[in-house]
């Protein structure tokens, strides 16, 4: 009897891991470690089993579970505070851009050398004023006259354009008859050029497009007074406002470049 029980007093398989289970659960404390999960020190995989092991595992998981809700709130959050900062970044663009409205810029080509351009400088000028000289400007190119009344201001800009604001807008003012001309392209052989001022956003829009129109990945694209800029990709298209608009209760932000570029199927 004695030898018998001798016999059984072997070591149990549940008291005590083999080798194998001894270098899976070190292994496993050591990849907590790794991820800052747990310390090899907390568990001695010599006396430990893998019920053992579980539990705390299942402790972790409870952490990893809480710690994703977390992250997940936060990301939702972030992504919350960046929607507010893109609205605010397009409620102010549009805000800037009524204050434009009015405001037009005249340009030209640059002159061939002994060939004198279109816009005379202060020298060419003398005694006469810019606002005067742009007066005549518009009305070779468009065939209509601006009384010198309806010019808040006019002066020239750093890159040699002139900037002509217009105060007098109503119904039978000479700006709406502009508006008209500048729409059929007036004189084509007066190489005179009137664009509506953008805001600088709105500036690099128009930019973006006459390059993608260079490539051939857009039919037409145009803007107006109010400072709205449209697309058409193909000429069978309708055409699509890109700048910050009302349809249907809805409001649509001003595009950016990679929403242009998804707008238009370019890659």
């Amino acid at each position: 009897m004695a030898n018998k029980k001798k016999a059984n007093h072997g070591k149990s398989p549940k008291a005590t891991n083999s080798k194998s289970e001894i270098a899976a659960l070190d292994s496993i404390l050591k990849n907590l470690s790794d991820l800052g999960l747990g310390s090899e020190a907390e568990i001695k995989p010599e006396s430990s089993n893998f019920g053992t092991i579980l539990n705390h595992l299942l402790e972790i998981v409870v952490i990893l579970r809480k710690e994703i809700s977390e992250l997940k709130q936060q990301k939702q959050e972030e992504q919350e505070i960046k929607n507010q900062l893109r609205k605010c970044k397009d409620d102010l663009d549009e805000t800037m851009q009524r204050q434009l409205k009015g405001n037009l810029i005249l340009s030209c080509q640059k002159p061939k050398p002994g060939i004198q351009s279109i816009i005379k400088t202060d020298e060419q000028l003398g005694s006469n004023s810019i606002s005067a000289h742009c007066i005549e400007l518009v009305k070779q190119k468009y065939n209509v006259e601006i009384p010198e009344g309806d010019i808040q201001a006019c002066h020239r800009l750093p890159n040699g354009s002139v900037l002509l604001k217009i105060w007098q807008r109503g119904p039978t003012s000479a700006w709406n008859r502009l508006l008209a001309g500048i729409k059929t392209g007036g004189n084509k052989e007066f190489q005179l050029f009137i664009n509506f001022q953008m805001t600088a956003r709105r500036s690099s829009l128009l930019y973006e497009l006459r390059q993608i129109k260079k490539q051939g990945n857009l039919y037409k694209h145009g803007s107006d007074e109010n400072g709205n800029i449209w697309i058409q990709a193909k000429e069978s298209d309708p055409k699509k406002r890109v700048t910050q608009h009302y349809r249907q209760g809805e409001i649509y932000p001003t595009v950016t470049k990679d929403e242009l570029m998804k707008l238009l199927g370019i890659n």
